[in-house]
């Protein structure tokens, strides 16, 4: 169960894992679960400009999740992300993933939804699971 599992949290995250009650991720024997990262729009460009900044710095912040957990990105097998503009953001989204992580590509699911946690968050992105040393 989850009292065997391995709680991953980066120094920054430690007030939001004790304040808020949730683990920035989790891992099990070889399999890391990260939680959702909020993105925001970042810069003073085009939507489309801010959008793509906001999406990477919130992998970045999932890099630096997983390599607490002795992962990276090309770990990353499942990804699951969450707009709050579905159709104005997917084609960013997936050209600036493509930017940041190499093929094969992972599986991934995008779902429209309206408001986060976040109230300025545009994406939430959440890697469901990593793999190492299969």
């Amino acid at each position: 169960g989850r009292q065997a599992a391995e709680v991953i949290v980066p120094d920054e995250a430690r007030p939001t894992y004790e304040n808020w009650g949730y683990a920035p991720a989790i891992k099990v024997g070889n399999t890391t679960y990260v939680s959702g990262v909020v993105s925001r729009l970042e810069g003073a460009d085009s939507y489309e400009e801010r959008y793509a900044r906001g999406f990477k710095s919130a992998f970045e912040r999932i890099e630096k999740v997983l390599n607490e957990a002795g992962a990276s990105l090309d770990d990353v097998i499942d990804i699951t992300s969450f707009h709050t503009d579905l159709q104005r953001q997917l084609e960013v989204a997936v050209k600036a993933r493509m930017e940041i992580m190499s093929p094969p590509h992972p599986a991934w699911t995008a779902v429209g939804t309206t408001a986060f946690a976040t109230p300025d968050g545009v994406t939430e992105i959440k890697v469901g699971r990593t793999c190492r040393n299969w």
